[in-house]
């Protein structure tokens, strides 16, 4: 049986493109973000933390030492202007305690405005630990008549207080000093402007 020669094969069928992964949208299709880093989260929640304590913290102890007898007892063996001066360094602790609230909230809301201000923080926090540090040594020093475990009790107190004061600065310091880190940051803008509808 011959073949009809003017009968046509069926056209092939046509190849469909591949589907997208990602939906349409009426302006194309949609890529998704990258996806966020928690690590302002987490700084900014501990800053906050912090700031609080030292607003709370520093003013409540200067009172109670102001009535405590057992320190009130130390006084006696330290310079009369050793005291103006732990009260100078309460109020500095309250500039820096704000410094490091607003600079918490900052993160939060991803501005690169918080990493500046916590750096800043962190540096002036450092420079002040050194000189309490000196200032206490010297006065300890210098104090006659101080019994033995009055003195080892301020020793212990202010190493304490230094080593343990200077834990987050020095963490702050080397973790915004990062590349990484100051290239995201300086990108947080960029970003904000991209998620904002159009």
């Amino acid at each position: 049986m011959s073949q009809n020669p003017y009968s046509q094969s069926p056209p092939p069928p046509q190849q469909q493109p591949p589907p997208m992964p990602y939906p349409q949208t009426p302006t194309g299709y949609y890529v998704p973000q990258p996806k966020r880093s928690v690590w302002p989260t987490v700084i900014g929640v501990i800053s906050i933390i912090l700031a609080a304590m030292g607003l709370l913290c520093g003013p409540v102890m200067t009172v109670i030492n102001a009535y405590n007898p057992a320190t009130r007892k130390v006084y006696e063996f330290l310079p009369d202007w050793y005291r103006t001066w732990e009260i100078g360094s309460m109020f500095v602790g309250i500039v820096f305690s704000t410094i490091l609230l607003i600079g918490g909230i900052l993160l939060l809301k991803r501005r690169p405005a918080g990493r500046t201000l916590h750096l800043l923080c962190a540096a002036l926090s450092i420079l002040i630990a050194m000189v309490n540090g000196l200032v206490l040594a010297s006065v300890i020093g210098n104090t006659a008549g101080m019994p033995g475990p009055m003195r080892l009790g301020m020793i212990g107190g202010a190493l304490g207080g230094s080593c343990g004061g200077l834990i987050y600065p020095v963490f702050l310091l080397i973790w915004f000093l990062r590349g990484a880190i100051r290239q995201e940051v300086d990108g947080w803008p960029i970003q904000d402007e991209a998620s904002r509808p159009q």
